[in-house]
Parts: structure tokens; C-alpha cells; sequence
């Protein structure tokens, strides 16, 4: 019995190493509207004029995407500020944790919308705006989510301020096509990670360590009893 408890706390601190390494992930990637950069681009924002930037990690217990959308245009080129960027969740809505960035709603978002113009799909999706004005021909709005959810390979659109004329926008060269590839560093040919809400929580190394004691506490109690 002394052999196979052994055994058991072995087990189980070796799942508890295992469980808190696994914790600590993060990854790095980018989109620009290069030729082969991984975005489509309209206009004043094509050309490697607009570029997006993330980085995901779980350091903290919960995910934190963090993006940067930036654009930088020759001088004399009209460039306004962004009007909204949208991100991709999948279809089980929320988890979205405080330090979020505030002016944030989540819903179901469509190209038929005529404020998303050559938006290719509609889903569901968490919808950032009321960014601070710039100055310039330089431009870098910044955006974080926190989550308890693991990452997924998604979509992103994002669209200028309101103006007579050409369309500015841009979105992810897989718009829509899903893949079940895990999360990594890079942009896997064209896409971004997002959170994934139909995913699982993580359980946080504080709750690890309290069901591996409560574990090893039962095992204890029943070898009590086996002895007696």
C-alpha cells in the first residue's frame, strides 16, 4: 500500500508540474497588406501601408490578446482615423474578463452592414471603436481582450472613418475558412488568433494544487481505513 501511494504522489506532482508549465505560453504573430503579407487592403491602407500585430499569452492565469493595428501612409495621403476593427469569436459569445479595452461590444456582426463595406461574412464577433484621434500620416491603435479561453486561428476586419469616395478597409487573406490547426507562432497563411469560446478554461495552478491535496487526502483516508 506505502508503494502504490507513493506511486500516486508522484503521479500527481508530476501532473501539477505539467498543468502550471503548460500555463505559461505565449505566442506572436503579424499581418500586413504586403503582396504575400497575409491581409487584403483597400486603397490608402493597401500597398504594405497597414499592418496588425498580436501577441497572446496566459502568463497571468488568463489570456491576454493583445493587438496593434497600424498604418503609416506617404505624406500628402488622406488618412483618417479608425472607425471600428472587429474580431472573430466563435459562436458561444462572452468570456470576455475585465481588462478588456472599454468601448467594446459583442454580437453578430455582417458585410450586409453598410458601416462593414467589403466585409466578406457575417458571425459572431467582438467589435472595438471610439478610438483616440491621431496626427500625422502615422497611425497605431492598440486593443487588448482578456480571456479564459484558449486560443484559435480567426478573422479580423477593420474600416477607416466615415468618407465620400474609395472604400478603406481591410481583413485576413482566410477570411471564413476555418481550420482546426493549433495555435502557434506567425499567422498560418493568412488568419490571427482569437479567443476561442467554445473552448475550455485552463484551470489556474491554485485550483490544480487544491484537487491534486484533495486527491492525495482522499488516498490517504482510504488507506487509513484499509489498515484498520
Amino acid at each position: 500500500m506505502k508503494k502504490l501511494l507513493g506511486c500516486f504522489l508522484c503521479v500527481m506532482l508530476l501532473v501539477f508540474g505539467i498543468g502550471t508549465s503548460a500555463l505559461a505560453t505565449s505566442y506572436t504573430g503579424s499581418i500586413t497588406s504586403q503582396s504575400t503579407g497575409g491581409m487584403i487592403a483597400f486603397n490608402e491602407w493597401d500597398d504594405g501601408n497597414a499592418t496588425l500585430r498580436w501577441t497572446v499569452d496566459d502568463i497571468s492565469g488568463d489570456w491576454t490578446y493583445a493587438y496593434e493595428f497600424g498604418v503609416t501612409v506617404p505624406v500628402g495621403v488622406n488618412l483618417k482615423n479608425l472607425s471600428h476593427i472587429i474580431f472573430e469569436l466563435s459562436p458561444n459569445l462572452g468570456y470576455v474578463l475585465d481588462g478588456t479595452t472599454t468601448h467594446y461590444q459583442i454580437d453578430n456582426f455582417s458585410g450586409s452592414d453598410p458601416s462593414n463595406p467589403e466585409m466578406p461574412w457575417g458571425g459572431n464577433a467582438i467589435k472595438f471603436e471610439n478610438f483616440d484621434d491621431f496626427e500625422g500620416n502615422n497611425a497605431l491603435w492598440s486593443m487588448t481582450i482578456v480571456s479564459d479561453r484558449e486560443p484559435m486561428w480567426g478573422d479580423f476586419y477593420a474600416v477607416d472613418g466615415k468618407k465620400p469616395g474609395a472604400i478603406v478597409c481591410a481583413y485576413n487573406f482566410m477570411f471564413g475558412e476555418d481550420t482546426d490547426d493549433d495555435a502557434a507562432n506567425g499567422n498560418n497563411g493568412g488568419r490571427l488568433l482569437v479567443p476561442d469560446t467554445n473552448g475550455t478554461p485552463i484551470p489556474e495552478p491554485a485550483t490544480m494544487f487544491l484537487l491534486g491535496s484533495g486527491l492525495i487526502g482522499l488516498a490517504g483516508i482510504g488507506r487509513k481505513k484499509f489498515i484498520k
